[in-house]
């Protein structure tokens, strides 16, 4: 397998290629998607071609650069969501302590 062409704008990745089957391609995929560092790679054609008697297999691949979170941002984010946990039971505490509303009166009258 090979690249031909690599290109980035704006964290996008666009790459084209060229390989010897779609299996390869289909590896080649499969350990982009298992990057921590991209999202959202997507297979956007495959097409066959002959080169010097043999038959190959081009493809085109686009995918978006996400760097991994720091130790320090999934700290910031866990304590967030533990916050945000004990807020909601503490307010579910509170509407459970809470009397309940007096029922509406019947509508009408005696007739």
């Amino acid at each position: 397998m090979s690249l031909t062409q690599l290109s980035e704008v704006r964290g996008k990745l666009e790459l084209k290629g060229i390989a010897q089957s779609n299996e390869v391609v289909s590896q080649f995929l499969t350990n982009m998607e298992r990057s921590d560092w991209l999202d959202q790679v997507y297979l956007v054609g495959i097409d066959s071609v002959e080169k010097d008697g043999k038959k190959y297999k081009t493809f085109e691949i686009t995918a978006q650069v996400s760097p991994p979170k720091t130790a320090a941002e999934i700290v910031a984010e866990e304590k967030k969501a533990k916050a945000e946990a004990a807020k909601a039971e503490k307010d579910a505490k509170a509407k459970a302590k809470a009397p309940a509303a007096p029922a509406p009166a019947a509508a009408g009258g005696d007739e």
